[in-house]
């Protein structure tokens, strides 16, 4: 992996990481329902997982 493809799979990380921040920061401020944020959570979580996984199989 280059240090730009790196860069790229670091931010997508952080933005993901970021979303689940709003995504509490909804639920915490009753603009977002349970069902909701559970679902758009997971959907996200999902999302890093691929991401972290992919960025432990380049770097090896």
């Amino acid at each position: 992996m280059t240090r730009e493809e790196e860069d790229v799979y670091v931010r997508y990380a952080l933005s993901l990481h970021q979303q689940i921040g709003r995504l509490t920061n909804a639920l915490a401020y009753k603009r977002l329902d349970v069902a909701e944020y559970e679902k758009a959570l997971s959907e996200t979580r999902a999302k890093l997982a691929e991401v972290e996984k992919r960025m432990g199989e380049m770097r090896y």
